[in-house]
């Protein structure tokens, strides 16, 4: 198959010319921020690479072994509009998918529902990586989540609760 200009969504290395996402960022600044174990927001106009950019940086993540890295495009979550039930749902099953998939990790799909039954809907994707997380012990990569068109979450999938997980 020939590769060819893509004019819409992110690009598919693959199959699509790119430019190197990683001439439009400061990818050091990005990685110091990652080691820090901080969070970053990627903020442009749309259809400017960020996606493209965020998945390039998974790839990137993932091939070089020291951590796990999942990029989740939040707009299929908002169909829950201001249900946080399902909205966890959505999301900790969708999460646990990508893990399968980019990861290789099947924990995650075998055991989401459980976890989301045990859990109260805004403590759910918090219990949900604790014990992911914990399962394999202390000696596990670090994961890094990608979470990308956080704005299209409204309402209470958007409230923050941080007293709930002291």
């Amino acid at each position: 198959m020939e590769r060819f200009f893509n004019t819409s969504g992110p690009n598919r290395f693959d199959d699509n010319y790119s430019l190197n996402p990683f001439k439009r960022i400061d990818y050091r600044e990005i990685m110091a921020l990652i080691g820090q174990k901080k969070y970053f927001v990627l903020s442009s106009p749309s259809q400017s690479g960020k996606t493209t950019m965020l998945l390039a940086l998974m790839y990137h993540l993932n091939k070089d072994g020291k951590f796990r890295c999942i990029h989740l495009d939040m707009t299929f979550a908002q169909e829950a509009g201001d249900d946080v039930r399902k909205g966890m749902a959505l999301i900790i099953r969708e999460l646990a998918r990508q893990a399968r998939d980019w990861l290789g990790d099947n924990w995650p799909l075998d055991n989401w529902q459980r976890v989301l039954a045990a859990a109260e809907p805004e403590e759910a994707l918090y219990a949900f990586l604790w014990e992911w997380l914990s399962q394999n012990g202390q000696d596990q990569y670090p994961l890094i989540l990608l979470l990308d068109d956080m704005d299209a979450l409204s309402g209470d999938m958007l409230v923050s609760r941080p007293d709930r997980f002291r």
